[in-house]
This record gives structure tokens, C-alpha cells and sequence, in this order.
């Protein structure tokens, strides 16, 4: 990014031109044209996600608007988080479930709201972003969106039928009795959180995918790993597999795109 400053006091902002358009550009046009984004592109897109989301939250902001059309791509493969409109700074460190300071709830897509910030909770942080990017790695599967709700109590509904009511998550159960949530008493019968999302993506996923996705997207946010636990800048090499390329059940390492600037 360049700042131009003219003799009008005007004062400019010149990005880079990302001529792959959006991930959602990219699911809307595989999804026209019936085709599938291949596993290794996947891993790609999301590793480099959690590398600049590991970058923010190391500086103590959180994004609060991680969703589809916020992740521009280049011809490269490489993705860059852009729209930094409703960013704010967290009190607690990267790793910290919660943020001293009062924010506001109406942040974010729906669709990628984290149930933390519909039940306004009392504070929130970092794992906001998590929830969202393990919903994206979802709809880069499926090409559709995992949590569609028309309104947000259909939002919790459509969670509670993948991963059952929030009973580990105490705060998240109080706040349902005291809004009246009348939520699906349980998940989908005989069938575990990973199942249902298993359900929903490809066939021939590996089973490793929806076990990420579902601890990306678990209802407690102190459960959620954080992107310093998904992703280390420097594990990318022939000794060592960051815990993505680990749980994504990976036998190679694709080709790594330097990120070192996508902060």
C-alpha cells in the first residue's frame, strides 16, 4: 500500500491491484460452472488466512468481519484480508477468549457471526475471527455457505443442529435462557457435530477437514484454537507440519507462498 499526500491535502491510498477478484468470486464461479477447488488450493487459501489473522492478533486487534468477500486473491494464489473497517484493538493477548473493553455486537456477516457476539456476551475477542475462518474453510468445500440463518435465532438454530446446545459453554446457555431461545434440543440424532459437517462437504473430504472445522467453529470461544496453535510462521519446513497441514491429514507439503508481507 502506498500513501499519497497532494498539495490539495488530500490524501490517497493506492492498494494492490488483486486481480483474482474474492474467495467468494471464486466459489461463485466454481459453483457456475460445477467445479470443485482442489484440496491443495484450499489448504493454501486458509493457511495464509491464519498466517495474517496470527499477525493481527499478535498485535492485539481483532478484524470482526473475516468472511468470504474479505479475502482478495491474486493470478498467484496468494490472499490478502482487506476491509479493516470495524478492526479494533483487544485488551488480552492473541490466545485470550475474552476483551476488557466494551465493543459493540452488530459487527460481521451473519452468516460468519460468532455465537459469542449474537448472544452479547459481555466481552468477546480474537476466537471471533477463528469461528468465521473455520466457516469459510467449510463453504471452500462445499461452495455454500455451512450457516445460512435468516435472522440471528436461526443462526444459533442452524449451529445447534450441527454441534448440539452449548452444555460446555455455561455463559452461552445462561445468555439463550435470558434472550428465550427456543433452540433444537439437540443436534442431529445419532450423528456427532463432525458427522453432520462430514455430511455436508464432498464426498471423498478427509475425515480430518470437518474435525478442524468443528473445532474452529465450537461454541465455547476459550475451546477454539487459537491461530498462533493453527498456524507458526516457522514450522513451514522439511522437519516440521504446522497443526493445519497436520489435521488436514496432508502426506506433502504443497508449494508455500511467501506471506511475509501479507500483514
Amino acid at each position: 500500500m502506498e500513501v499519497i499526500r497532494e498539495r490539495d491535502d488530500g490524501l490517497y491510498f493506492v492498494f494492490e491491484y488483486m486481480s483474482g477478484g474474492s474467495l467468494y468470486d471464486i466459489t461463485k464461479k466454481c459453483c457456475e460452472n460445477k467445479q470443485r477447488i482442489s484440496n491443495d488450493n484450499i489448504q493454501t487459501f486458509v493457511r495464509q488466512i491464519l498466517h495474517g489473522l496470527s499477525y493481527i492478533h499478535s498485535q492485539r486487534f481483532i478484524h470482526r468481519d473475516i468472511k468470504p468477500e474479505n479475502i482478495l486473491v491474486n493470478n498467484n494464489g496468494e490472499c490478502k484480508i482487506c476491509d479493516f473497517g470495524l478492526a479494533r484493538q483487544v485488551s488480552g493477548g492473541s490466545g485470550s477468549g475474552r476483551n476488557v473493553d466494551k465493543l459493540t455486537f452488530y459487527i460481521s456477516t451473519r452468516w460468519y457471526r460468532a455465537p459469542e457476539v449474537i448472544l452479547h456476551c459481555p466481552s468477546y475477542s480474537t476466537p471471533i475471527d477463528v469461528f468465521a475462518t473455520g466457516l469459510i474453510l467449510a463453504e471452500l468445500y462445499s461452495l455454500r455457505p455451512l450457516l445460512p440463518g435468516a435472522s440471528e435465532i436461526d443462526q444459533l438454530s442452524k449451529l445447534t443442529n450441527i454441534l448440539g446446545p452449548p452444555t460446555h459453554w455455561k455463559e452461552g446457555l445462561d445468555k439463550m435462557r435470558q434472550m428465550n431461545c427456543k433452540l433444537p434440543s439437540e443436534g442431529i440424532a445419532g450423528m456427532s457435530g463432525e458427522d453432520v459437517i462430514q455430511s455436508t462437504l464432498p464426498k471423498g473430504t478427509p475425515a480430518q477437514v470437518s474435525k478442524l472445522i468443528r473445532s474452529l467453529i465450537d461454541w465455547n470461544p476459550s475451546s477454539r484454537p487459537t491461530t498462533a496453535q493453527l498456524f507458526k510462521v516457522n514450522t513451514f519446513n522439511h522437519q516440521k507440519k504446522s497443526l493445519i497441514i497436520i489435521l488436514l491429514g496432508l502426506n506433502s507439503q504443497p508449494q508455500i507462498i511467501n506471506t511475509n508481507n501479507n500483514k
